[in-house]
């Protein structure tokens, strides 16, 4: 099960910054920035989850970050995990996620749930690469997908809201792979828009 937030006084910056990862971190209760930079997850699968972060507006970075061995990067908007408390987690300061130069070899990026209007994802100049299937432990019925997904986008829903993808390829090696995933609530769109620039999906 995913980790609850830190309880306590907690700072409001959360930084991880040139280490190599191989569990889970819990990110403090309250952070208004939360940056993974020069950071290797190895096999870890973190979740963000932005209902236990600041409610007045989170920004996330991620930057020059290497995915490899099974490796997942959760992002949660509201109503995102399950057994969490669900009151108020629509509400909230717009969330600005900023993911860029990331690498990939068998790891994902997965993006679900509501984000607060206002909110701005960018995902640029990215390599992800898939030869095998990487489990998704925290997707309902996705812990045995048959293939190999990269860029997940699970019952994700904008209100008011963009998603920038521009730079990034996408590519699977694996017979009969798909490298973006859109399920759940499909990707649900109020008053926002996706824009795709650049993007190579193999």
């Amino acid at each position: 099960s995913a980790l609850p937030p830190a309880v306590g006084s907690a700072p409001r910056v959360f930084v991880r910054e040139g280490v190599t990862v191989q569990s889970a971190f819990v990110v403090p209760a309250g952070a208004s920035e939360v940056t993974l930079r020069h950071v290797v997850l190895d096999g870890a699968s973190p979740v963000l989850y932005v209902p236990w972060m600041a409610r007045d507006g989170v920004r996330i970075v991620v930057q020059n970050v290497s995915l490899q061995n099974g490796a997942v990067l959760y992002v949660m908007g509201g109503r995102a995990l399950r057994g969490a408390v669900a009151a108020g987690s629509d509400e909230g300061g717009p969330v600005e996620l900023s993911v860029c130069d990331v690498e990939a070899l068998n790891g994902a990026l997965v993006l679900t749930g509501t984000f607060p209007a206002g909110s701005v994802l960018t995902l640029t100049d990215s390599l992800l690469v898939a030869a095998r299937p990487t489990p998704l432990i925290y997707l309902l019925g996705s812990q045995s997908s048959p293939y190999a997904p990269l860029l997940v986008l699970s019952g994700l829903r904008l209100v008011r809201s963009v998603l920038v993808v521009s730079g990034v390829a996408l590519v699977t090696v694996m017979t009969g792979g798909r490298t973006v995933v859109v399920d759940g609530a499909v990707l649900e769109l109020v008053g926002g828009g996706v824009a795709l620039d650049a993007a190579v999906l193999g």
